[in-house]
């Protein structure tokens, strides 16, 4: 997935979408930047995106009832 269409679904900041991807700050300002500083992501970047678009969209989708149950659990798992 392309940086331009994961940010067209998900409202993140850049440095939060370079959190995602493992990448510096500066790695993706190049990625929207013009001209010769232009730099394309990898194809692992992209991947990376498409996964936790996946996961996001997922989990978007997930009826409360069950993020209720799984957030209960997950509690009692730290306690």
């Amino acid at each position: 997935m392309e940086p331009e269409e994961f940010l067209e679904y998900w409202v993140v900041t850049y440095d939060e979408l370079a959190e995602l991807c493992g990448r510096s700050k500066s790695t993706v300002a190049h990625w929207f930047s013009q001209g010769e500083h232009r730099r394309e992501p990898s194809e692992a970047d992209k991947r990376r995106l498409a996964e936790v678009h996946a996961l996001w969209s997922q989990f978007e989708n997930e009826p409360a009832h069950l993020r209720e149950i799984w957030e209960r659990k997950r509690k009692r798992k730290r306690d």
